[in-house]
């Protein structure tokens, strides 16, 4: 149990110096069996299951509830192939699913006057969010913030 228990800090940890405080947290579920990775954003969740089955072998499924969104993936894996987290080259993966994530929800929004809003807001306001693979997961969330307020208002 203090193994897993040091997993999952390791991995808060980690995924806290990437994404800030309490985004994403890492824990152990059904008796010990699974990990869990929950988080309202379904771009990092999914950037975290491309980046463990390539660099790790390690698969996560993927769940969303009205409760939010997980990813659950077997505690042996993790402790086999990839105990320490490590997150180098991350930014790809993540820049991949942004871009993704950024195209659904402009192809998802009918009324053009929202879209435009939006998009100028992304290009004149957020243009340097990703450069060079590298994210500035600050901003992104800013800019996911003034995105759903425009959409759900």
């Amino acid at each position: 149990m203090n193994c897993l228990k040091e997993i999952c800090e390791n991995y808060n940890n980690a995924l806290n110096d990437i994404f800030g405080n309490n985004r994403i947290t890492f824990d152990v579920c059904h008796d010990n069996r699974d990990f869990v990775i929950r988080g309202w954003e379904r771009e990092i969740l999914k950037a975290i299951i491309k980046f463990h089955k390539e660099k790790y072998n390690v698969y996560w499924s993927f769940r969303e509830t009205m409760f939010g969104k997980y990813i659950i993936s077997d505690v042996n894996q993790i402790i086999n192939h990839c105990k320490i987290p490590c997150f180098n080259d991350f930014e790809k993966y993540y820049k991949f699913e942004y871009l993704h994530r950024m195209n659904t929800i402009l192809d998802g929004i009918v009324d053009s006057s929202k879209k435009i809003k939006i998009l100028e807001i992304k290009d004149n306001k957020y243009p340097d969010i990703i450069k060079d693979n590298k994210v500035d997961f600050d901003r992104y969330k800013e800019l996911r913030n003034e995105i759903d307020k425009i959409i759900y208002i």
